[in-house]
């Protein structure tokens, strides 16, 4: 791999993409499909009847209202990879990665996401009240408000990233496929997640809940747009949640 000749190379030019940041989103702007609420609450079949798709906007409806979207990233310059181990960046810190991520790769972007704990308050009063069926579709259409934050985050970083003429590929993320969740840690120590009210717990799980943290590669050229899909990219082809083909009932 050429990563550190490419790297010196792209800082010979003055790079338009900064070295770090944050951003939030108005909730309105967060497109989620009505069938993606379905899918997090039962599941890839699971086939939502008219009663429950009622309940179902409805309580979409008032998890976009409680939703407070915000992401903050780092940029990384890459030094070198690391055959079956992952990519070194600067400072000496190994990111492991999938294999192929290893291709093509300018630098590695460290990125948490989180709609805010203003739904998961509203999820636990729920569900103290008895109101189990409310309180698992509330929380549901936060699942599904939080992917499409991440993919909204992956949007503006790939804005940044073609501003230099490269582009952002398919994110990965601690604990998912081949990536050890104890990689959490090494993530949290490349950014402040602090700055968007996000903490790191002991088990490598978020405060918020509804958070995620994710790798993206910035390549030199454009991935195919299907590999951009988490669903499609990931091994594990019969998860109970695997997007299906075609989402309908867009909101």
């Amino acid at each position: 791999m050429d990563a550190q000749r490419n790297g010196s190379d792209q800082s010979k030019s003055k790079s338009i993409f900064p070295k770090g940041g944050s951003d939030s989103f108005n909730p309105q702007e967060l497109k989620v499909h009505l069938s993606e609420v379905a899918r997090y609450a039962g599941g890839s079949r699971y086939q939502i009847d008219s009663e429950m798709e009622a309940l179902a906007r409805s309580m979409f409806n008032q998890a976009r209202s409680l939703c407070r979207p915000v992401f903050g990233y780092v940029k990384h310059k890459i030094i070198t990879a690391v055959p079956g181990k992952g990519i070194l960046i600067e400072d000496k810190v190994l990111i492991p990665c999938p294999p192929d991520i290893l291709n093509e790769v300018e630098f590695i972007v460290s990125v948490v996401c989180t709609i805010g704990p203003n739904l998961e308050k509203d999820v636990h009063a729920l569900n103290t009240n008895g109101m189990r069926l409310e309180a698992l579709f509330l929380d549901a259409s936060g699942v599904a408000l939080l992917e499409a934050a991440a993919q909204k985050a992956h949007e503006q970083i790939d804005k940044l990233a073609r501003k230099d003429n490269l582009f952002a590929g398919c994110r990965w993320e601690p604990g998912c496929e081949k990536t050890p969740l104890e990689t959490q840690t090494i993530l949290f120590n490349l950014i402040d997640a602090s700055a968007i009210g996000v903490e790191l717990l002991q088990g490598g799980a978020m405060r918020p809940f509804k958070s995620l943290s994710f790798w993206i590669p910035i390549m030199r050229h454009p991935v195919a747009p299907v590999t951009q899909d988490k669903c499609r990219s990931c091994g594990l082809k019969h998860c109970l949640y695997r997007t299906p083909p075609l989402a309908k009932g867009k909101h």
